[in-house]
């Protein structure tokens, strides 16, 4: 048995709610899911790697040398 995870769920005054997926928890008795990609992660043509949040309406971060890894240098 796998030990119990923390999620945080952002609920707005519509009664909407917002979270990092994680199948540990089963969302589905709170209400009807929607899941959709919060980030794309992409090489660049000189193997770095580009994190674009814009799905979730954030910036474009990177370049990363390692698909998960430090900034630039890592």
């Amino acid at each position: 048995m796998s030990e119990p995870t923390e999620m945080e769920l952002v609920v707005d005054a519509g009664g909407d709610a917002r979270c990092i997926y994680d199948e540990a928890r089963g969302l589905r008795e709170i209400g009807t899911l929607q899941i959709t990609r919060a980030s794309r992660v992409e090489p660049d043509a000189e193997g770095y790697w580009w994190a674009d949040m814009e799905p979730s309406g954030g910036p474009v971060l990177g370049p990363f040398r390692r698909r998960w890894g430090r900034r630039g240098g890592g």
